[in-house]
């Protein structure tokens, strides 16, 4: 099964990424505060809209369309509860009573009731057909209840097959089971429908995210900005993918309004504290971490982060207690043991420190600086090992290739994809009998940095070194299918790595991907059903997703 999957952000539902709030101008006004709110309804500016809306229920607060057009807009910027008030003084008007159900039903959607959603969204019909539709899908997704959501939607699209909302919820649901073609078919679908709309411009981002063109998805996620300043998703995302590219200080300025907009957006801090980190201000990065009240436990890179800075602060309680957590789910990442390790050892448990960092010591990769902490922490807790590791730690500093190449490891397993990229740029400018592998992972790190091109031309250059090469042969295979380049040259060489190497799980996984893209959809199933047997639990979500889209 794939270990290469890419960073992505924290997934919210379909219905509330198109509603993150954040600040926009509000523009002066001709002195009809209702004229000036529907202005800035049909240009899309819903803080303006609701400071007008507002002056207008001053001079008239039971006024109908001055309440049905607050509803409409506190939807649109995700508060139920405020739409839910301006409902109420709706109730028993008959010129709104079929008209305010969809927004009655999307405020119990934003209020994390479903349930009450759905019986508003029972039977759908009538000139807003498309939105009932489109409640009653997006509330048993809520309920998680899959299958009957898609039976939904595909009834929806039946009826009102020029529903652009309809059209980017089935993208969603396409592009979340890893269907990239038919997710991109909707997302283009929605926009002819409504060239300006947000969500299908997000759709269409996310989706070049998933085939690792950055540049493509920075440009629909720039659009959402222009048409929706106040939309805070859209610039994280756009924050996000330029800091995977490259471009830092794009990069910061995206998340710093992103914090301006959101105070307390866990991954823009997070990325802001690992950047001043990269950078050698350890000091900054720390503040910025302490100081936020973010939840991190949805970031457990940030918990990595702050627990090495506790560790290099003298706080060795705080950097175990957070150290741990991460190291529970995470048991390979180097550099998290180590301050483990430095941790207990300062607080006087050499005996825990030494246990700490035995197996990562083993292991016949481990670095120098790890043998020599290792090889401390024995003789500490008087481990006849320690010799042993001083050793091997001395033989090692004699060949700092090997060294590079546990750190290029390590920064995978951290998802710290620019210092794999600098460390990969590095071994493959010297000569080597091993340039075949620095290539070939050095594709796939591009893969993860949103640089498809790139990924592709490594991938390449090492499959012309050596074209019998399984493990080469994946690698750009893989490429090809996930950038949708070529998705019938992926096939054939992923098959030629799976049939030198039947036994790799990694390698039958991407075959079924290639399998199923192709239209070849019987045998997808038949060999995701036989990987099913033997995977993981994350490795059977894969195939469930698979599966549920073939």
């Amino acid at each position: 099964m794939s270990k290469r999957s890419k960073v992505r952000v924290a997934r919210k539902s379909l219905f509330l990424i198109i509603a993150s709030g954040a600040l926009a101008s509000c523009s002066a006004g001709s002195g009809d505060p209702l004229q000036d709110a529907v202005e800035a309804i049909e240009q899309q500016d819903y803080r303006s809209a609701r400071i007008h809306l507002k002056t207008a229920l001053r001079e008239n607060g039971t006024d109908p369309q001055a309440n049905y057009l607050f509803s409409k807009t506190l939807i649109e910027l995700g508060d139920g509860v405020g739409a839910q008030a301006a409902l109420q003084k709706l109730a028993g008007n008959a010129e709104y009573e079929d008209r305010i159900v969809p927004l009655k039903a999307r405020a119990h959607l934003f209020l994390g009731e479903p349930e009450k959603a759905l019986e508003l969204a029972a039977a759908p019909a009538g000139k807003h057909a498309g939105e009932l539709y489109a409640v009653k899908t997006l509330a048993l997704i809520g309920l998680e209840k899959s299958d009957e959501a898609g039976v939904v939607l595909e009834e929806g699209l039946r009826a009102v097959p020029d529903s652009a909302e309809l059209q980017w919820i089935k993208g969603n649901r396409d592009l979340q089971l890893g269907n990239i073609d038919a997710a991109l078919k909707s997302a283009k679908i929605a926009l002819d429908l409504d060239a300006d709309s947000v969500e299908a411009l997000l759709l269409s981002g996310r989706i070049f995210l998933a085939k690792s063109k950055g540049e493509e998805a920075i440009s629909y996620f720039s659009k959402v900005r222009t048409i929706r300043p106040d939309l805070t998703s859209a610039e994280f995302l756009r924050g996000a993918v330029m800091k995977d590219i490259g471009k830092r200080n794009e990069a910061r300025q995206c998340l710093k309004t992103v914090l301006v907009e959101s105070p307390n957006h866990p991954w823009a801090t997070f990325f802001l504290a690992q950047m001043d980190y990269e950078d050698g201000k350890s000091t900054e990065a720390f503040a910025r971490l302490q100081a936020s009240k973010a939840n991190f436990d949805v970031v457990p890179l940030a918990l990595r982060l702050s627990g090495i800075l506790e560790m290099q602060r003298g706080n060795h309680e705080q950097a175990i207690n957070k150290l741990k957590r991460y190291h529970a789910k995470n048991s390979a990442d180097a550099k998290s043991i180590m301050a483990l390790s430095r941790a207990y050892a300062s607080a006087g448990n050499h005996a825990e420190a030494f246990q700490t960092i035995l197996p990562l010591v083993r292991s016949v990769t481990a670095p120098v600086d790890a043998l020599e902490l290792g090889a401390e922490l024995a003789g500490k807790a008087g481990d006849p090992a320690a010799t042993n590791l001083s050793k091997r730690a001395a033989e090692l500093k004699q060949d700092s290739k090997k060294n590079m190449l546990f750190e290029a490891e390590q920064a995978i397993i951290a998802q710290e994809w620019p210092e794999a990229e600098k460390i990969y740029a590095q071994l493959l400018s010297q000569d080597s009998k091993q340039k075949v592998m620095f290539l070939n992972n050095a594709a796939t790190v591009q893969l993860n940095l949103s640089k498809a091109d790139e990924a592709i031309k490594l991938a390449r250059q090492a499959h012309q070194l050596e074209p019998d090469n399984p493990l080469v042969q994946d690698t750009l295979g893989w490429i090809l299918l996930q950038t949708r380049t070529d998705t019938i040259k992926a096939q054939a060489l992923i098959e030629q790595a799976a049939a030198a190497m039947p036994d790799n799980g990694e390698i039958h996984w991407h075959l079924a991907n290639a399998l199923a893209v192709n239209g070849r959809k019987e045998e997808a199933r038949q060999l995701a059903g036989r990987l099913a047997q033997v995977a993981n639990d994350q490795e059977k979500i894969q195939l469930s997703n698979l599966l549920a889209w073939i």
